[in-house]
């Protein structure tokens, strides 16, 4: 019986251990490094900011099927849900969707550096035609706060700043498909190599599903709810030397989405509200130094937006 006894005291105090060499593991891992808060790489405890860092591993654990879903895992994070309406995404509660700011003018959202301010959309980011494919996000920082006036007035709470994979990581075909309830038809098809001296990364994104369903009206039926959107997503990277580089950025965003309740034809008729977004970026990036680099970027946009 005492040898039991030795036994069980022996595991007991192994497991100790390796529990609390697991969280000195842990404690003492290399800090994430993060680009947004002083526009150069530096680590995560040595920037003046508070940031939060979603990487791929987070991205891919998370099953979101979108972006702003993300946010939810930032700390004083709000996101309402899809209703039809675009996401609204807020930080600890401010712009709420009163007075017109149901697009989120108070957060700016950059992909690779393009802010998707949109004049169209009441000065705020469209999440329903935001250009990324989720499978090409490499990391999301975060910027929580008022100290990021380097960053424009919409960034009055916050910076969701969204950097994609490098193209010359993501070589090869890849296709991935997430169907469930409620008819949600997910599918992504990518494509990446070599193009003479370039770097090239084509991806196709489409979403749908079938939102609110089986609603009693009177009698049971489907209400006008559903939703589907497509992504068309080019991006190539020419190294000119090997201080300079150029990439170029083609993205075409569409968005289909049904409003309108089956008991109030007069005053919430069914129809389809219909959204697209084309893009298209130049940067040209100069690397001085280690601490030191030089970038231009020209964006242009146009959005539109129509419903019966």
């Amino acid at each position: 019986m005492k040898k039991i006894y030795k036994t069980f005291a022996w595991l007991v105090l192994a497991s100790m251990a390796n529990s609390a060499r697991a969280e000195e593991d842990v404690f003492f891992t290399e800090m994430p490094i993060v680009a947004s808060v002083s526009r150069l790489p530096q680590k995560l405890s040595e920037a003046p900011a508070s940031v939060t860092v979603i990487d791929r591993d987070m991205i891919r654990a998370s099953g979101f099927r979108t972006v702003e879903d993300l946010l939810r895992l930032v700390p004083g994070f709000q996101v309402s849900s899809h209703n039809q309406d675009s996401a609204i995404a807020t930080y600890h509660g401010l712009n709420t969707g009163l007075n017109g700011e149901e697009y989120g003018v108070r957060l700016q959202v950059l992909v690779d550096g393009r802010s998707q301010y949109s004049p169209l959309f009441k000065s705020g980011v469209n999440w329903n035609l935001l250009p990324v494919v989720i499978e090409n996000i490499e990391r999301i920082e975060v910027i929580r706060g008022a100290n990021t006036v380097a960053y424009g007035s919409n960034a009055f709470m916050g910076v969701v700043n969204i950097i994609t994979q490098d193209t010359s990581q993501t070589k090869g075909w890849m296709f991935s498909a997430n169907h469930g309830l409620n008819f949600i038809r997910d599918e992504t098809l990518r494509w990446g190599g070599k193009v003479g001296n370039a770097d090239v990364r084509f991806s196709y994104h489409a979403l749908g599903d079938e939102g609110f369903q089986h609603a009693f009206y009177a009698d049971l039926t489907d209400p006008h709810d559903s939703r589907k959107s497509k992504l068309f997503d080019l991006k190539v990277d020419f190294a000119l030397s090997n201080q300079d580089n150029v990439q170029v950025t083609l993205t075409h965003a569409k968005d289909v989405s049904q409003f309108g309740r089956p008991d109030r034809p007069t005053t919430d008729p069914f129809r389809d509200l219909k959204q697209d977004s084309t893009s298209l970026g130049v940067q040209w990036r100069r690397v001085v130094n280690a601490d030191e680099e030089l970038k231009v970027l020209y964006a242009y946009t146009e959005d539109r937006a129509s419903s019966p």
